[in-house]
């Protein structure tokens, strides 16, 4: 089995609706991957005082 994440560091006043939209919209084109059991989108954000927020696609 294979896992794959990796980190994308968007600057703190990005709009993260634009990820959560981007995943609504094309999420699905992955689910008929052979072998690809899980799929997730991570999103890491704080209070408006945060320095990053980041985007972190997994998939199993």
């Amino acid at each position: 089995m294979y896992a794959m994440q990796y980190e994308i560091k968007l600057p703190s006043d990005y709009k993260m609706e634009k990820i959560r939209r981007r995943v609504q919209l094309n999420g699905f084109k992955t689910d008929g991957f052979k072998d690809l059991f899980i799929k997730a989108y991570l999103i890491s954000q704080t209070n408006s005082n945060c320095i990053t927020k980041t985007y972190s696609p997994l998939y199993l």
